[in-house]
């Protein structure tokens, strides 16, 4: 590594062009650090430096960057002696200063192209953010490559150079860059003219940077991995692709080779993955718990010993350094030790592998391929389709009919209802086939709804930890997934253990609800972590009998955060918890402690959206109902059977409650842990 520079921004830019390689994450910086810097650079007092961070660069050679048509514009912009750099340290920071630079020119040139430095603003714009050229492209003295996914959005939506090709968001990293760009304009916006000049001064003259400049590449990916962590941390996910990429460049040294098509292959698998996590820009899914599950499908290793095995797995063992030249890693004890117990390959074929062969593998290990990453990448970008589709339902899109496809994603509503448990990677694994024709969608559906009753009984209805017969499921998770076994034999292996347990669950049903009446302040039922499902199930039951045989029921109403016109599903008491004086004469004969447990009986709770909840507050029982009957079917229910709420209608609709979960689920409660159930309080000796 070259010796380390502190220079200012316009020392390290000037005559470079400065590209963010394939292997870097997108743009992760979110408020908090736009935030952090804005207020870090209008501190800056007078002619204060101010140090900012690392950069670390790589220069690539001109006989390199030469042989790539994408650069094939930037020959006249280099000046001499410098050239194009890949920025392996200090994106984040570097984009950031990037997006407010254009939007302070960009302000600038609206008014009257004001001079900055006795420079006229569409001059500096040329000069820092791209120079236009005849008849050929503009280049861009800072952007991603060109094979980048997110090169179009920050070209011409961040830095405007053809507004007619703007790019919609497409993923977080896309978000992130607008949102960033929102943000210093409108912190700019209202600036005076001097305050402008003062403010492009401390971006180009006034922030201070140690700068690296890294000569061997192979220290690149070192670099990378070690220098990024010290910000904002990278992802096992980012760190793993970063990873392979260097695997790729070392297999290319070893074998005296230049295949490129692996590097491509990686960049378009990542990219499949980045886009399917970030369907939902608002709540991209996560990073590692996806590589997680696919690693639980794919290799088969149980998810234990080391607090984060799957990141071990893969980074100090699967695709090891050493593993390009046969080498065993220092990890092999640890790796040996987390999976001693599983005789399951470790490259993801199909073909069964002795406890033998794996201790012969463990101590002459196979040397990594370029066929190898390349089947990897392949699976996991893949996967990640089927894996989005187990959290956005919409996103599904099957050939079959609306209505069959309407009760799979009513079944996938539910099982997150349920939080799908560790039955997630199961669940994409089962879209894949059944996207592929290996399965189809009634069995599967018939199949997921199985999945629903065994989550229900034995992690809401029962009190199962997370961890129930983890391993069990894992191992059959990743048998079905490479085709080692059957729907039919993952079906039977549910209902087999349904039935083994239920009557354990239903001990451990009841005791939770006595421990929430006794313990919690007498919440009861309202504080039951299935109560939002349980009230949707009923729900279902009463829209399946008014609309004959579809199964389904519009999702926005049970959405935990969002529903229509943006309204949150809330749990209503009928008999409400702070009632208006004289309009619930009904219950002022009972002590405060059995008013509340009244109020918390199945029978008085509602799902109901949360503007008419807090609309209809306190108000007595005929009030509400006048709402409740343009509500759900529950409410419209209650309304229409009652024209007083008082102790008998919660004790009887509760009654009716606890017969519906036993007919759903083939419960059995009896006499004293049913009338427990429905009252709230053990049944009185003697009585009825």
């Amino acid at each position: 590594m070259a010796q380390n520079d502190v220079k200012k921004l316009s020392e390290i830019c000037n005559g470079k062009i400065l590209r963010i390689p394939d292997y870097q994450r997108g743009y992760s910086w979110g408020e908090k650090q736009r935030k952090e810097f804005w207020k870090d650079l209008v501190s800056i007092k007078g002619e204060q430096k101010h140090y900012t961070g690392t950069i670390s660069l790589e220069k690539i050679e001109q006989e390199v960057w030469e042989t790539k048509p994408e650069y094939n514009q930037i020959k006249g912009a280099i000046k001499k002696g410098d050239g194009l750099y890949y920025v392996v340290d200090g994106q984040q920071r570097l984009t950031t200063i990037f997006i407010l630079l254009n939007e302070l020119l960009n302000l600038a040139i609206s008014r009257k192209n004001l001079e900055l430095e006795d420079l006229e603003a569409s001059d500096l714009k040329s000069e820092w953010i791209f120079k236009k050229q005849d008849g050929k492209d503009p280049v861009f003295f800072f952007s991603y490559e060109e094979s980048n996914d997110n090169y179009g959005f920050m070209t011409n939506n961040i830095f405007e150079y053809d507004l007619n090709k703007n790019k919609d968001v497409t993923n977080l990293y896309a978000k992130n860059l607008k949102e960033a760009k929102d943000f210093f304009k409108e912190q700019i916006q209202n600036l005076n003219d001097e305050t402008l000049n003062i403010i492009f001064k401390k971006l180009k003259n006034q922030l201070s940077f140690s700068v690296y400049t890294i000569e061997n590449q192979e220290d690149v990916y070192i670099t990378f991995e070690s220098m990024n962590n010290r910000g904002k941390p990278l992802s096992t996910l980012e760190l793993l692709k970063n990873r392979l990429l260097y695997l790729i460049a070392l297999i290319n040294a070893r074998d005296n080779g230049e295949q490129q098509e692996p590097r491509k292959n990686i960049n378009k698998q990542w990219a499949e993955i980045y886009r399917n996590l970030g369907k939902d820009i608002e709540h991209p899914l996560n990073d590692d718990e996806f590589l997680k599950d696919h690693w639980l499908v794919y290799y088969g290793e149980p998810n234990k010993g080391k607090k984060e095995p799957y990141k071990s797995s893969l980074l100090d063992y699967k695709f090891y350094i050493g593993k390009v030249y046969g080498e065993k890693p220092e990890a092999i004890t640890d790796y040996e030790n987390n999976t001693s117990d599983n005789g399951e390959s470790d490259d993801g074929e199909d073909n069964d592998q002795s406890l033998a062969n794996n201790a012969e593998k463990s101590t002459n290990i196979t040397k990594l391929e370029m066929k190898d990453i390349d089947k990897y990448a392949d699976k996991i970008g893949e996967f990640s389709k089927y894996w989005a589709w187990t959290w956005i339902d919409n996103e599904i899109k099957l050939s079959c009919s609306n209505l069959e496809l309407e009760r799979l994603k009513n079944i996938i509503l539910r099982l997150n209802m349920l939080k799908m448990r560790h039955f997630r990677p199961l669940v994409a694994s089962i879209f894949l086939k059944l996207d592929n024709g290996k399965l189809n969608i009634n069995e599967v559906c018939n199949f997921l709804e199985i999945v629903e009753e065994y989550i229900f009984l034995t992690f809401v209805f029962g009190k199962e930890y997370t961890s129930h017969e983890i391993t069990t499921f894992q191992k059959l998770n990743h048998e079905f997934y490479t085709d080692k076994t059957e729907l039919s034999k993952l079906k039977s292996a549910f209902q087999k253990r349904i039935e083994q347990e239920k009557v354990k669950h239903t001990e451990q049903f009841i005791q939770r609800i006595r421990d929430i009446f006794n313990k919690d302040e007498n919440k009861g039922f309202y504080t039951w972590d299935g109560c939002r499902y349980f009230l949707y199930e009923y729900e279902r039951s009463l829209f399946k009998k008014e609309h004959g045989g579809k199964m389904f029921l519009n999702k926005e109403w049970w959405s935990k955060n969002k529903s229509d016109e943006g309204k949150t599903l809330t749990i209503e008491h009928i008999y409400p918890q702070t009632p208006k004086e004289n309009d619930w004469n009904e219950f002022d004969s009972f002590v405060d402690k059995d008013k509340k447990i009244l109020r918390n009986l199945l029978g008085n709770l509602l799902p109901i959206a949360n503007s008419e909840n807090i609309k209809l507050g306190n108000y007595n029982f005929l009030t509400k109902c006048s709402s409740y009957k343009q509500d759900c079917y529950s409410a419209k229910e209650v309304a229409e059977k009652n024209k007083v709420w008082n102790i008998d209608t919660i004790h009887k609709r509760s009654k009716e409650l606890i017969d519906f979960m036993k007919k759903q689920w083939s419960i059995e409660f009896n006499e004293d842990q049913e009338y427990y159930l429905t009252h709230g309080k053990e049944k009185p000796k003697g009585g009825k």
